[in-house]
């Protein structure tokens, strides 16, 4: 897929316009990137636009904890959107990346984040194990 096929792909799945896309993409990805050690795979960095990428790569927190409540309010604030709105069009730019890129890359991101954040991910093998319920008293 290339960077104007992706940003095109997010506009429709998020139902959103071009410039709120491209805005979406730079929010979410950033704040996802802070969450990763290792920052985005290099795989994301292959379909975003050129304009897009440069503040993607900028210093990360490498793995600094955040609640999937937390990352949404970030996006929610760096676009000044409701967290209701910052959390379908994460979702819809995670949907966008699960059909552009293989398995592996999302078994990369998905491996690094907390088991809350399985939401992100339509993929049944991307959804971390959660720990058994504790037994009835």
């Amino acid at each position: 897929m290339q960077p104007d096929e992706f940003i095109a792909a997010v506009q429709q799945e998020a139902e959103l316009s071009e410039e709120d896309a491209r805005q979406a993409v730079v929010a979410t990805l950033a704040v996802l990137a802070d969450r990763l050690e290792r920052g985005l795979p290099e795989q994301i960095f292959d379909l975003v636009p050129d304009t897009i990428e440069a503040p993607l790569r900028r210093g990360h927190k490498h793995g600094e904890p955040l609640t999937v409540v937390q990352l949404y309010r970030q996006i929610a604030r760096r676009r000044n959107v409701p967290e209701s709105q910052a959390r379908q069009d994460a979702q819809a730019i995670m949907a966008v990346i699960e059909r552009a890129v293989d398995d592996e890359v999302l078994r990369e991101i998905a491996q690094q984040l907390p088991p809350e954040y399985a939401e992100l991910f339509s993929k049944e093998f991307a959804t971390p194990e959660l720990p058994e319920p504790d037994p009835a008293p």
